[in-house]
């Protein structure tokens, strides 16, 4: 087999070797896929980076939505419906989104 022994063993894949050596042997091809190769590097960076900021944008919003909850339980003895539409209306959240928060274990 071609792949494994690199010995060509038919027509199609000496026509399949000939096309593989010539786009290698084609520097505008080739500078082409170095192109290629760092615009999709540089893709790839910019959106790591633009995930790292989304999630240090939700863990923000979480802390600052349990700090909220935890204010409203222990320094203003509020009830959780109370809690709720607080959380919901401050942070823009769903019912069942705030629900999950009130939920969450009380924050140090």
């Amino acid at each position: 087999m071609y792949l494994d022994l690199e010995k060509i063993t038919g027509s199609f894949s000496q026509e399949l070797d000939d096309a593989v050596r010539s786009v290698k042997d084609n520097e505008a091809h080739r500078l082409e896929y170095l192109s290629l190769y760092a615009r999709d590097n540089e893709m790839r960076a910019e959106g790591r980076e633009e995930g790292r900021e989304e999630g240090r944008e939700e863990g923000l919003k979480e802390g600052q939505i349990l700090q909220t909850v935890k204010l409203y339980r222990s320094l203003l003895h509020s009830d959780d419906e109370q809690i709720k539409n607080v959380i919901m209306r401050d942070f823009d959240l769903s019912e069942a989104e705030a629900d999950e928060y009130l939920i969450q274990p009380a924050v140090a």
